[in-house]
């Protein structure tokens, strides 16, 4: 053969074969083809292998995953897989070292019909290290080598999706690094680095995903975790490497199957002038109970996707159900103050009911921007509708009047209902006593989690300032121990005296019982390691005169723990919703007291939680 035709013919050979490579199988009826290619930082990943597993707890767990062949030298690959939902990862190693990659979309779906291209970017694999100290875990956010200088990172529990702000988030450091303090337990860890967001939301193409390649991490006892936690621009190869794009024609990628769908939910979102709302989230939960409450916000949704520049949605919804839906510009926790939030409003349940392979079609909502003293549980009722729960929703409303409920209306539930507090009063002391200490009660308030979330050491001096029967104060004590003191600070005397004997009786005699002051605990400046204010916010008169005044009684290096109801109703129905005060505000009030957010909580169903120290 003449030389002039072997580099042609070589050529013409090699399409041939990658042809061959992604073609459909006859025999394998009732599948999807899946190809892609697997690239690093360097370029195409000659030799890595995809698998795709059922559960997330397979990719850790060894459990059994459908694996392509190797890629050949372009980084390509190619396999078959039933109809179903899986988690894409790929591994492999080159020049000795180990790399991995983890698709920031998963799960995906995958359909029979449509030949599916998944491209994975595949980062270095550095294993944990472990030096004594306390239990936490640091590190550092790096994107191809060098530190991110903004973003923030967020723990997961490996069995919860990785959606929202997840059990602890925290942002990076201007050195990319961080260092959070949490119990014991195994953690999945994600970094994100958003363009000039606002708030938390689901990446936008050429955005930073960061995928700890050891996930799920141990944390261990006293031990300090340090791990590198390497990032990926989100579905934008030629950002992360250059290299010539393979992609056959026949294949779509994840973004264009997203764009041909025509079934889900369907709607618009307008603000309150009636003008579109765009770039809005438009969110799907699954309505298991009958009521919608906030907290919903925090687990993650369903289903999700973006209004158009008319305010145009079309959620590509697949199972039948009942769907709660939520236009809002973040992802996570309740609606902050200058949010643009709706809830759809076409009923008493606030749900509309999805049919598989259908289109629902006019689910519109209305958003209203947040503000700062937000109702979240007053909602318009059709009059010819019962609500299941006459305080069962919770949901944002600005207006003066919604649907015939006036502020004078408003107005006079709150003079029958009252504070908590007020409540609280009208009961005997033993009534009192019993509804703190229900245990049903305990379920949902978590004390225990609570505790273990402050990180106590033995030998502290903590206060509990609103002590009540001393739920905490035991376990508090029982935490920092015989070398440790726990001021139980009240300012009711028959709880001062019921707590005093209950320490007694349990043998804990490093607590003190105090009667305190409603606007000061009479404490003496720089005495305790460690403020804990629960359930006592509302009902505070000078709320940041008081937080200035616990600021003062903490050490150096002192934190404040404030605990406190979100606008989620709550099973008991205390207390009503005028007497609660919002995240945004307690924040806001913290930091005019000199106080400095260092670490927020969100494992609680009907409480924020937040941690301060000193500026």
């Amino acid at each position: 053969m003449p030389p002039k035709i072997i580099q042609p013919m070589m050529t013409l050979i090699g399409l041939m074969i990658l042809v061959l490579l992604f073609a459909p199988s006859a025999h394998a009826a009732g599948k999807t083809t899946v190809g892609g290619r697997v690239v690093t930082d360097a370029g195409p990943f000659n030799g890595a292998k995809v698998h795709a597993y059922a559960t997330y707890g397979d990719i850790s767990g060894g459990g059994k995953a459908i694996a392509s062949a190797d890629c050949d030298k372009r980084g390509s690959y190619s396999f078959r897989l039933p109809k179903g939902e899986y988690y894409f990862v790929a591994r492999g190693h080159l020049k000795g070292k180990e790399f991995f990659a983890f698709h920031g979309n998963n799960p995906i779906k995958v359909d029979t019909g449509e030949n599916t291209w998944i491209a994975l970017l595949a980062t270095e694999v550095k294993q944990p290290v472990y030096t004594e100290g306390e239990s936490a875990l640091t590190g550092i956010v790096t994107y191809k080598g060098k530190p991110l200088t903004e973003g923030e990172v967020t723990l997961y529990k490996p069995d919860t999706k990785f959606k929202g702000p997840g059990v602890q988030m925290e942002s990076l450091a201007d050195d990319g690094t961080f260092r959070l303090n949490v119990p014991v337990g195994n953690y999945v860890v994600i970094a994100r680095k958003r363009d000039g967001a606002k708030g938390n939301r689901p990446l936008k193409n050429g955005e930073l995903f960061c995928y700890y390649p050891v996930n799920p991490v141990e944390v261990r006892k006293s031990k300090t975790t340090q791990i590198e936690v390497p990032c990926y621009p989100k579905d934008d190869r030629n950002a992360f490497v250059d290299t010539a794009q393979i992609k056959p024609g026949s294949f779509k990628t994840i973004d264009n199957l997203a764009t041909g769908v025509t079934n889900g939910i369907r709607g618009r979102v307008t603000g309150q002038d009636g003008k579109p709302a765009e770039g809005l989230l438009v969110l799907a939960f699954r309505a298991f109970k009958p009521n919608f409450l906030t907290h919903y916000l925090s687990q993650g949704a369903d289903y999700w996707t973006e209004t158009g520049a008319d305010g145009s949605y079309l959620i590509p919804v697949d199972i039948s159900g009942d769907y709660y839906i939520v236009a809002r510009e973040t992802l996570g926790g309740i609606p902050q103050t200058g949010e643009l939030y709706g809830l759809f409003n076409g009923n008493s349940r606030h749900a509309v009911t999805y049919e598989k392979s259908k289109v629902l079609d006019n689910v519109n909502l209305t958003v209203t921007m947040m503000a700062d003293k937000q109702v979240f549980n007053v909602l318009p009722t059709p009059a010819n509708e019962r609500v299941s729960s006459p305080s069962g929703n919770d949901h944002g409303d600005t207006n003066a009047q919604i649907e015939g409920r006036s502020v004078a209306h408003k107005s006079q539930e709150q003079k029958k209902s009252g504070s908590e507090g007020q409540w609280l009063n009208s009961l005997t002391t033993e009534g009192n006593i019993q509804y703190l200490e229900a245990e049903s009660r305990k379920e949902w308030l978590k004390p225990e989690e609570i505790v273990e979330q402050l990180f106590i050491k033995p030998g502290e001096t903590i206060a509990d300032l609103g002590s009540g029967t001393g739920s905490f104060s035991t376990l508090l004590a029982r935490k920092t121990g015989k070398k440790g003191l726990v001021y139980a600070v009240d300012i009711e005397p028959e709880m001062v005296e019921y707590l005093e004997k209950r320490a007694s009786k349990e043998g804990l005699d490093n607590i003190r019982s105090i009667l305190g002051k409603p606007n000061d605990p009479l404490l003496p400046p720089a005495s305790a390691d460690l403020v804990l204010m629960f359930n006592i916010y509302p009902a505070i008169d000078n709320r940041v005169q008081y937080l200035a005044r616990a600021k003062e009684i903490l050490k150096k290096n002192g934190r404040l723990a404030l605990i406190s109801y979100t606008m989620a109703e709550t099973p008991d129905g205390r207390p009503p919703m005028h007497r609660r005060i919002s995240r945004d505000v307690a924040v806001q009030e913290a930091v005019k007291a000199g106080l400095k957010l260092y670490a927020e909580y969100f494992f609680l169903p009907y409480h924020y939680f937040l941690i301060f120290e000193k500026r």
